[in-house]
């Protein structure tokens, strides 16, 4: 097929995408906000989605949609909140509409920590993914609250998740229409990165969604993350926001739903981040909101989540199919986008129980939590170092293990059953000079240090095209090492294995072994040419971290 503007009938209806080019010159077809979810009117924002009406005429889907309604607080003050509250749509990018073979699928769910971000071609443009014959696919759904408000009045019909659900709707369509896109509907491999990592995690456990997919990629995120999961002390920030609206917080759900219904969206917005005070993004699970995914208490068939994560997670549906897990170098130098004071790092080195997990802060007692910090603290400061400014380094290596190496540990050891394979990575691909464009901007964004190694996020650009880096050019310091990369992504998102000719010997990809999953052996990509296995090097201070449960 070689025609501009090309029409696909769905099992929803026609729909006309258009032709593009990658930078190199190779075609493909792109078609973006195709709807996929039921047109949300009033208090429907906060419920279950529910599968778009079928249509007769052809939609044009020539163009990106809107992001759906989030505030994101690196924005701008008077651009804090953008998009949509009316609708969702799947984009669907594939180089050829009528191949030889079906060709395979990435779906990629993009991450935000589930209060912003969007599919936008101008940070997940597929061309990497196109050049190497494979189609991508990615989708916008609800945030914050309108994704994650949950109430126990079941009249109300609004247990939670809704976010959840609109990806798996989004999952169910994919797997039902993509094939008329030359796709193979059984090669269809889950990616994300940060909470669309966390999100593919809750794919793989959730019974909702069991069969939709066939492999994943788990980057930089774990359902067992801190943040991607409703906090201990949800209620109290729920009586916060209550208050913020007018109500005392004592009235019952149907009246505090009505309030948030009544609200202005974008103040409605501003308040759920304004709720979380500073110490409970800095010292506990660096919370940016508390909408976010939970266990569903509500009974019936609809349930996304219906159990505890360990629970979920040691019977899950995807057990035996494969997966590829894994994150940066130094993704805690992220983390320090909190910018503490050195008054705030004192705190913690006068109180090192401030160090622990937010549920050990609250349910242990206080001799016990003194030790079990001050284990932390020695772990990573030394027996007589200080939390200080000059340890940042030290510091941001805490909060990467903190906010999520520990949690993808815990992902990891819960995939023993079955006969999935398990392909750990640890990246290290640091900003060079010669595409510094995406690091300068994030690291200046988000004041973080120019320090070694590389931050959560920073592997992005080596998968997708952006429009705040340049693609690297033959020659450039990463040049070789993006090819290998994007190569292995490739296969794997291909075959299941991520090994192919780019391998040179010697640098074989192997899973973790099923008979000693607790020892991390994992895949160290870096900027030598030598990539290799090897154990994860912050594994000791992983199983620390593990003990502090016994």
């Amino acid at each position: 097929m070689n025609i501009s503007n090309p029409i696909i009938v769905t099992k929803s209806g026609p729909i006309k995408g258009r032709k593009k080019v990658t930078d190199i010159n190779v075609e493909y077809y792109s078609f973006q906000n195709i709807p996929y979810v039921k047109t949300f009117e009033g208090d429907h924002v906060f419920k279950d989605p529910e599968i778009h009406e079928p249509w007769t005429e052809i939609l044009d889907c020539t163009s990106e949609g809107p992001a759906f309604f989030n505030i994101d607080p690196f924005r701008s003050e008077e651009n804090l909140c953008e998009g949509s509250l009316k609708s969702l749509g799947i984009n669907i990018f594939t180089p050829d509409l009528s191949p030889s073979k079906p060709l395979p699928v990435l779906i990629f769910i993009h991450g935000g920590a589930f209060i912003n971000g969007s599919s936008s071609t101008t940070i997940y443009g597929p061309d990497y993914l196109i050049e190497n014959n494979i189609i991508m696919v990615s989708f916008n759904y609800r945030l914050n609250i309108y994704g994650f408000l949950s109430f126990d009045d079941t009249n109300l019909n609004i247990p939670g998740n809704a976010g959840l659900k609109d990806q798996n709707l989004a999952l169910k369509w994919i797997k039902d229409n993509i094939e008329v896109f030359g796709g193979d509907s059984n090669n269809i491999t889950l990616c994300g990165q940060s909470a669309g990592g966390a999100s593919v995690n809750y794919h793989l456990i959730s019974p909702l969604s069991c069969n939709l997919f066939n492999r994943a990629i788990i980057m930089a995120g774990s359902a067992f993350c801190p943040w991607a999961s409703i906090p201990l002390n949800f209620e109290v920030y729920m009586k916060k926001l209550v208050q913020q609206l007018g109500l005392n917080g004592d009235e019952n759900d149907e009246i505090i739903f009505r309030a948030i219904c009544e609200a202005d969206p974008e103040e409605l917005l501003r308040s759920t981040l304004s709720i979380v005070n500073f110490e409970d993004k800095f010292y506990g699970p660096l919370l940016l909101s508390p909408f976010l995914p939970r266990i569903e208490k509500y009974d019936n068939a609809n349930r996304f989540l219906p159990e505890s994560l360990k629970k979920l997670s040691e019977n899950a549906w995807s057990q035996d199919i494969d997966v590829m897990i894994g994150g940066c170098s130094n993704e805690g130098l992220f983390y320090y986008l909190c910018d503490p004071t050195d008054d705030d790092l004192k705190k913690v080195d006068d109180d090192n129980s401030l160090l622990l997990p937010l549920d050990l802060q609250k349910g242990v007692d206080s001799d016990k939590k003194f030790e079990k910090g001050k284990s932390l603290k020695e772990t990573y400061f030394g027996k007589d170092g200080t939390v200080s400014k000059e340890k940042a380094n030290e510091y941001c290596k805490y909060m990467a293990d903190k906010i999520t190496w520990f949690a993808k540990y815990q992902t990891i050891l819960h995939r023993s059953k079955g006969d999935g394979k398990t392909f750990l990575y640890h990246i290290d691909l640091p900003p060079s000079n010669d595409v510094p464009e995406y690091y300068d901007h994030g690291r200046k964004l988000c004041k973080i240090p120019h320090r070694d190694g590389m931050a959560h996020a920073e592997e992005l650009p080596l998968l997708f095209k952006t429009q705040i880096a340049r693609r690297f050019q033959e020659g450039d310091d990463h040049y070789n090492s993006w090819r290998k990369f994007m190569k292995i992504f490739a296969n794997f998102i291909k075959t299941g294995n991520p090994n192919n000719e780019t391998i040179d010997e010697g640098q074989h990809w192997d899973p973790i072994p099923k008979n000693d999953m607790n020892n991390l052996i994992c895949y160290e990509m870096n900027t030598a040419n030598t990539w290799h296995m090897s154990q994860l090097e912050n594994l000791t201070k992983l199983k620390i971290w593990s003990d502090l449960y016994e």
